[in-house]
């Protein structure tokens, strides 16, 4: 008489479409058939709901199949008994060589006796490691100026384009101010990386024009000139300039946007 038998998982489906009464038949059936080790037919034929033999008949074809694979492994087992151990490439097995060796190595006396030293060898390549070191140096120096050169060529990209973008305004402003605006605010800062107006935190240039002309302007008035003449317009005709200033530049941003999406 068996102890345990298993149940699978897959026969959820077949309870569920049983009535209890019906479920509780089939279980039976099921424990007999496992525990009693009564014959299959024998059970079957005291079923007299058709469709409670008809899934009885199915489960047993899987009880058949779990029997078969307890007993193979049943079998390994034995035979591996005989044999003296697991198979070769168990896992197992490979624990058990690992730690027969561990334990031998412990059981064998250690050999405390050191080498001798090598005497050292004399160093007869002073000159190619002098030599090896000044190249060394050369290189670093190399790399070290490449930053430097190609930082050189990206603040002069940029500075020539901060001086493109103050060419529309010379048509408004004296040339003499937007020179010295520009000489002002193309700076380089101390670690000669950015420009004096790259380090503002905003910056519309038609705005900043403008207030250095209308500064300019009070300097002149003031009698202390310091940045150039003062422009030869009225206050209306100076904003409407700047209106002007204003609109081709946003003219010209649309522009470079659309030939951008082509």
């Amino acid at each position: 008489m068996k102890e345990t038998f298993l149940l699978k998982t897959g026969w959820n489906t077949i309870f569920t479409n049983l009535s209890d009464k019906q479920a509780g038949m089939l279980i039976k059936a099921l424990y007999h058939l496992n525990c009693d080790d009564i014959a299959a037919g024998d059970i079957a034929a005291h079923l007299s709901d058709l469709e409670v033999r008809a899934y009885f008949n199915i489960m047993t074809l899987d009880c058949i199949n779990f029997q078969k694979k307890y007993d193979m492994r049943c079998e390994t087992s034995r035979e591996n008994g005989r044999m003296g151990g697991a198979k070769k490439g168990n896992q197992n097995a490979k624990k058990k060589q690992v730690m027969e060796v561990l334990s031998y190595s412990e059981k064998q006396p250690k050999n405390n006796l050191k080498q001798p030293k090598q005497p050292k060898q004399p160093d007869n390549d002073n000159d190619n490691d002098n030599d090896n070191d000044n190249d060394n140096d050369l290189e670093k120096e190399k790399e070290k100026e490449k930053p430097d050169a190609a930082n050189a060529a990206t603040i002069a990209n940029r500075k020539d384009k901060f001086y493109q973008s103050l060419v529309p305004f010379v048509k408004i402003y004296p040339k003499e101010m937007i020179r010295n605006f520009f000489d002002y605010w193309s700076e380089l800062n101390p670690s000669r990386v950015k420009m004096r107006f790259e380090l503002e935190k905003t910056w519309e240039l038609h705005l900043r024009l403008s207030t250095w002309a209308r500064r300019d302007n009070e300097y002149t008035k003031n009698g202390n000139k310091t940045g150039g003449s003062k422009p030869n317009f009225t206050d209306e005709e100076l904003a409407q300039s700047i209106l002007n200033g204003v609109a081709r530049s946003r003219a010209e941003k649309e522009r470079r946007n659309k030939e951008w999406w082509k």
